[in-house]
């Protein structure tokens, strides 16, 4: 299956290149697989000091993701959720230097469809 991944800019240097990219995976991966995936091919850009934090969207938050986290955090039922989604699409939304389990906290509160601007 083909994933569309998508992210926001973490510096007006990081604008030269497009940051959309399509990977395909299998039609039965994990959101845990597919999101260590995504850092095994380096597709966030990282920083200097290395603590960029990232949130997960897709219909809605899924999951944080940070430089100095060796793994993603799932929110609340995002794996569940993001099984259903069609077609598969991931926005990656940078939090500056964010504490990433504040940014965590924050999103596990929300349980509703939201769209990052």
């Amino acid at each position: 299956m083909e994933v569309l991944l998508t992210r926001q800019s973490v510096a007006a240097g990081d604008d030269a290149d497009e940051h959309d990219e399509r990977i395909d995976v299998p039609s039965n991966i994990s959101l845990e697989a597919l999101l260590e995936r995504v850092r095994e091919m380096r597709y966030l850009a990282s920083i200097q000091g290395g603590k960029a934090t990232w949130s997960v969207w897709s219909d809605r938050a899924l999951a944080v993701m940070a430089q100095e986290w060796e793994s993603a955090r799932l929110l609340p039922f995002a794996g569940d959720f993001f099984s259903h989604i069609k077609p598969k699409a991931l926005h990656f939304v940078y939090h500056a230097q964010q504490d990433p389990s504040v940014v965590f906290d924050v999103l596990s509160c929300l349980d509703m469809p939201l769209r990052p601007v």
